[in-house]
C-alpha cells in the first residue's frame, strides 16, 4: 500500500525534534482537508502550531488517541479524535495522526496498513535518494532517486547488493559499519564513495 491509495483518508504526517514537538507539516489527507476548508497546497505551508489549537500542550513523542482541536480556515475550532502513530522505522522523527476505525481487529489491521502506507511515502516523496537494505546488502524498498543515484532501474538495482555499487577498497569498512546498525540498532553517519553504471560519486 502507498500513500496514493490513502489520500482520501483523514490523516496528519508531522516531523517533530527530540523534545516531541511538531515542527513541520509533511502530508495530509483529501478528508481532513476538506473538514478543514483548507486547499492541500495551502495547508501544508501551515505549521503545526498554526494547525493545531493548544499545540503547545501536545507531545507527538507518546502514541495514543486523543482529541486534537484543529483550526479551520475561517478560523474556527473543530475537535477530532485521532491516534499518534510513531513511525518507529525513521527514527522516530515523523509521527501520524489519523482517524481510528472501530473494533479491536480492524483496528489493529488499520494501523498496520496505515504504518506500512506513510513509511512507503517517505521513499515515494523524499527529495534525497533513501533506500532499505537488508543485512546482506540486499535492496529492500528505494525510491526513483535511488534509481537515477546508481544509474540503476528496479530490476537492476533488486539483483544485486549496495557493496556491488561501493569501491572495493572501502567494501570492508561500510560491511563493519553496516554490521555495527544492525547488530545495536542504531544510526551511523560515513562517507563512501559509490561507483553507479557510469559514473563514481561520493556519498554521505
Amino acid at each position: 500500500m502507498i500513500l496514493k491509495q490513502k489520500e482520501s483518508d483523514l490523516f496528519l504526517l508531522l516531523k517533530v525534534n527530540s523534545n516531541g514537538t511538531a515542527t513541520e507539516i509533511i502530508e495530509v489527507g483529501d478528508k481532513l482537508c476538506d473538514l478543514l476548508g483548507y486547499r492541500r497546497e495551502a495547508l501544508l505551508l501551515l505549521s503545526p502550531s498554526t494547525l493545531i489549537y493548544g499545540f503547545e500542550e501536545h507531545d507527538f513523542k507518546s502514541t495514543d488517541l486523543r482529541t486534537f482541536q484543529f483550526v479551520t480556515s475561517t478560523n474556527g475550532k473543530i475537535k477530532k479524535q485521532l491516534e499518534v502513530l510513531m513511525l518507529e522505522d525513521c527514527q522516530n522523527d515523523l509521527v501520524v495522526l489519523y482517524e481510528k476505525n472501530s473494533g479491536k481487529k480492524q483496528d489493529q489491521d488499520h494501523k498496520l496498513e496505515t504504518l506500512d502506507a506513510y513509511y512507503q511515502s517517505l521513499f515515494d516523496h523524499n527529495p534525497e535518494a533513501i533506500f532499505k537494505i537488508d543485512p546482506s546488502g540486499r535492496f529492500i524498498r528505494h525510491n526513483r532517486l535511488t534509481e537515477q543515484l546508481f544509474a540503476a532501474n528496479r530490476e537492476l538495482l533488486e539483483s544485486m547488493t549496495f557493496f556491488h555499487f561501493i569501491k572495493k577498497d572501502q567494501s570492508a569498512k561500510v560491511d563493519d559499519l553496516m554490521k555495527q546498525v544492525f547488530l545495536n540498532g542504531k544510526s551511523i553517519s560515513f562517507n563512501t564513495v559509490i561507483i553507479s553504471t557510469i559514473y563514481q560519486k561520493f556519498l554521505y
